[in-house]
């Protein structure tokens, strides 16, 4: 066996997608979890099926920061035989750290505006992993494209924002957008100036959206 992602010294972080991948001869069942300092944090799957040789992780919000520290750099992917735990190999230590402030990008929020965001790939490689992914940010553009002038014919700002986490910014009022793990790789988020802002995720049409925008701005 040969993990290889992440190599050594690689940097990830919280919120983020990344593809582990590895080499295993002769084929077989596999299963991969991930060490801090040592310390096992669990599966990240169990029992793969033989010729499986990639998986994309994406980090929970906290994974690291959780527990105190900004970062780890002893983070380190294991890839064991799923019938004999014992056989496996473990990668180099990579680094897990919090995403900084200054890679958070600001949206300017000036009125009622709904937000399309979607989960930037990181490469090609990851959407060959995760092709249901690749469909489904097509088919987001797709519907975005018909929903945005419906959304500006009926007064709302209508903005694209790629990434999974941003700060919504009115005037002096910066609030943290993330969207949740388990079902935040696209959406949309409805905003108005001083007030809680709400999120619709996966894909919708155009008349969803603009349901849900009535809804949220009591339209």
């Amino acid at each position: 066996m040969e993990i290889l992602s992440p190599t050594s010294g690689a940097e990830w972080h919280e919120g983020g997608t990344y593809v582990v991948r590895w080499i295993r001869r002769p084929p077989g069942a596999t299963s991969v979890s991930v060490a801090i300092g040592g310390k096992d944090r669990g599966h990240l799957a169990m029992g793969l099926a033989a010729g499986v040789d990639s998986l994309l992780w994406r980090i929970p919000i906290g994974f690291v920061t959780g527990f105190g520290p900004e970062r780890s750099d002893e983070a380190r992917i294991r890839i064991e035989d799923a019938e004999d735990p014992a056989a496996g190999v473990a990668s180099a230590p990579f680094t897990i750290r919090a995403l900084a402030a200054a890679d958070t990008p600001a949206v300017s929020i000036r009125g009622r505006s709904v937000i399309a965001f979607w989960r930037v790939p990181l490469s090609d490689a990851e959407l060959e992993v995760d092709p249901g992914f690749a469909t489904a940010l097509d088919d987001l553009m797709y519907h975005w494209a018909e929903t945005r002038p419906r959304l500006e014919a009926a007064g709302f700002a209508a903005l694209d924002q790629p990434g999974t986490r941003f700060v919504l910014v009115a005037g002096n009022d910066r609030t943290p957008f993330a969207a949740d793990r388990d079902s935040g790789d696209m959406g949309y988020v409805f905003v108005e100036p001083g007030r809680p802002p709400a999120t619709l995720h996966g894909v919708h049409a155009a008349v969803e959206v603009l349901q849900a925008a009535a809804r949220y701005f009591g339209e």
